[in-house]
């Protein structure tokens, strides 16, 4: 990579603080390990683009960046996700800087299912987009998995990946924390006689959920073994899934659940390690559109995915499982060890960091 030392880029993500949304801290973290590559960067949080132009533009003079990087969801930028040109201010069409723009996510309605209100507000906002990028013709455009990158293409974008990494650093002194945990459980609740399946953020609603914790459930007694599901993170709708699960199954004495909530990074950390698995609610074909998931697999924690995601059209249904961390419900084997190995921790930010540079530095 050349010229990249006092590089300047202008990150705009919807916040500047750790711990506020997945995207504001792959943002962050992705900053951090550009600066230690020599390059100069600034995060401007978008709360209300439109009326943020004039604020922008001094930022913009004061700074002097060379890229500005649009770290894209639909509801930062427009009202109800409907991003049109307008949306950008006219400076962004007159510039010296160059443009990228990296989307965690694309238009509604795109998948075969989709409901008709779904496919007609997915129409608009694929068109306002659209419209949007050829007018604003930035000169690199990353999606964070495979299918949407199908789904940039076929709206006549070319793009590359730029894969995800997980938010959470490791922690230099790993301590088991469920042993303790089991101990309020039953002080004869030892470690090796349970499964530990945990939940990193928010529990999206899907309907295959209960069936795979059945089947987790079900391999687990099958191995001698009791199960303990946790939820991590902020997770507000985690009560009501574990009550439905709970309920559903006939709260079986081999079956218990945790709430932890909030915990600093340094802990979760020990959480996410020390799990059996993970459990992740984002479908199989964007699963690493999930920081979640990602910080599992570089914790080396295999995941297990509730859902293999609906069709989308008839070139863009590409299953991206990015690597062999990841395991739908339904392929877990019927074995004393139905859990696949575990693997050796892994961090993807300095990689990711130099697929960024070295994208940019080639255009």
């Amino acid at each position: 990579m050349s010229n990249i030392h006092g590089c300047r880029i202008l990150f705009l993500s919807d916040t500047d603080q750790i711990g506020k949304s997945g995207v504001g801290d792959y943002t962050i973290g992705l900053c951090e390990e550009l600066n230690a590559l020599g390059c100069i960067t600034r995060i401007f949080p978008v709360h209300n683009f439109r009326s943020q132009h004039v604020q922008l533009k001094q930022l913009i003079k004061h700074f002097n960046p060379d890229w500005i990087s649009i770290q894209y969801v639909p509801f930062t930028f427009a009202l109800k996700g409907l991003v049109t040109p307008i949306d950008f201010p006219g400076y962004f069409y007159k510039r010296r800087f160059s443009l990228h723009f990296l989307f965690h996510e694309t238009w509604i309605g795109a998948h075969n299912t989709a409901s008709f209100k779904q496919k007609i507000v997915g129409l608009f906002q694929k068109t306002g987009i659209s419209i949007t990028l050829r007018l604003l013709n930035p000169r690199v455009i990353h999606t964070t998995n495979s299918l949407y990158s199908g789904l940039i293409s076929s709206a006549g974008f070319p793009n590359k990946v730029l894969p995800l990494f997980g938010a959470i650093p490791f922690n230099p002194n790993p301590r088991d924390p469920y042993v303790e945990e089991l101990q309020k459980i039953s002080k004869s609740a030892y470690r090796q006689y349970w499964t530990i399946a945990v939940f990193f953020g928010t529990i999206h609603a899907c309907p295959s959920l209960l069936a795979a914790i059945k089947r987790v459930h079900h391999l687990s007694v099958s191995a001698g073994k009791s199960l303990l599901i946790v939820s991590l993170g902020f997770a507000k709708e985690a009560p009501r899934s574990f009550n439905h699960i709970k309920e559903a199954m006939g709260d079986p004495p081999s079956l218990h659940f945790l709430i932890k909530g909030f915990l600093p990074s340094m802990k979760i950390s020990n959480w996410l390690k020390f799990a059996d698995c993970g459990v992740s609610t984002t479908p199989m074909n964007i699963i690493n559109k999930s920081s979640s998931a990602v910080a599992f697999a570089e914790h080396g924690t295999p995941v297990i995915v509730t859902s293999m995601g609906d069709r989308v059209g008839k070139n863009t249904h590409i299953v991206d499982n990015g690597s062999n961390h990841f395991i739908h419900y339904l392929e877990l084997p019927e074995t004393r060890s139905f859990l696949p190995a575990k693997f050796e921790q892994q961090s993807f930010r300095s990689r990711v960091a130099h697929q960024f540079l070295s994208d940019l530095t080639h255009h």
